[in-house]
Order: C-alpha cells, then structure tokens, then sequence
C-alpha cells in the first residue's frame, strides 16, 4: 500500500526463504506512464530485474523512477 507514486501500478512483495525477495510490480492502466516512482521495503538491497539478472539503482530512500507501458508487469529480485 502506497508504495507506487501512481495508483494503477501495484507492487507485491514475494518471500522466496534463503533465494531472497521477488517483487511484482503491474501498471493496470491503458496509457503509457512515465516516471513512477516505486519505493521498494526497507532491506531491498541488490534490487535487479528478475529476467536478465540486470542491476537496478535504488536511490537513497529505496525508490525507483520508471517509465511503464500499458498493461506492463515487471519482476525484480531482491537478494537476502
């Protein structure tokens, strides 16, 4: 809850155990958004994309700009 800057994208935390955290954030929405911000929980540290294993910068506070497409779902993972 109110962890996305917009209200049609959602983030779900998934506890993996010992292969760390997976989070699932979806735009719901039919347009094209730019620059949401997505403050991830606190220890979501090494945050990369689930996919290609690619790092992603988190900034001082745990948060994340993205631009999203309609209807997009982007998996992270977060190690322990």
């Amino acid at each position: 809850e109110g962890a996305c800057s917009d209200p049609e994208v959602v983030l779900r935390e998934i506890d993996a155990g010992a292969a760390g955290k997976y989070y699932a954030l979806v735009h719901t929405g039919d347009r094209i958004k730019k620059a949401v911000e997505v403050r991830f929980p606190a220890g979501a540290k090494d945050l990369s994309l689930a996919v290609s294993g690619r790092k992603v910068p988190v900034d001082k506070n745990g948060a994340v700009k993205l631009n999203l497409n309609s209807w997009q779902l982007v998996a992270f993972h977060a190690a322990r």
